[in-house]
Order: structure tokens, then sequence, then C-alpha cells
């Protein structure tokens, strides 16, 4: 089960698992039981791997190659057996 935050008036933030079938805009404070607002928080990329976190904001641009950096050996050979499986 994920972790939600949540903000009472009263004692402050607290994180709590709850079931993505509960109720998640509100819960109840753990110390003084009164009704708390969920607290919305954006995706932390700056705790991710360099290179993941460099990938999702370079949005996975495509490798841009001249025709002589392609590989020369790119085209597969048709093999002898067109079905394996029967031999």
């Amino acid at each position: 089960m994920p972790l939600y935050l949540f903000n009472c008036d009263t004692c402050g933030d607290y994180t709590r698992r709850k079931s993505i079938h509960d109720n998640l805009s509100n819960d109840t404070c753990p110390k003084c039981e009164k009704t708390s607002s969920r607290v919305y928080t954006t995706f932390m990329t700056n705790v991710m791997d360099k290179k993941l976190s460099k990938a999702i904001e370079s949005g996975m641009e495509p490798k841009v190659m001249k025709k002589s950096e392609l590989p020369k050996n790119n085209i597969k050979s048709k093999s002898k057996i067109s079905r394996p499986w029967m031999n």
C-alpha cells in the first residue's frame, strides 16, 4: 500500500499507508483524532539515479546519427530453415 501525506491543523504533517480503495482526500489524525486533509506533492526526481532523471528531463530525445555512423551489419541474413520447429 502506498504512503500518503496528510496535514492536521493542530499537529502538522504525517504520513499514512492507505489502500487505493479508501477515502484519500481526508484522514483522521492519529494524535488528536481531528479530520486532516491530504497534501499533494510533486514527483521527486532529485533523489533518483542521475541517468534516469536525465532521461526523464530530456524527454527521451532520439539520438541523431549520420549515415556513416550506422552499423554496417544491421541486415539479418535469412536462415535456410524457414520454420526451425518443423525439422
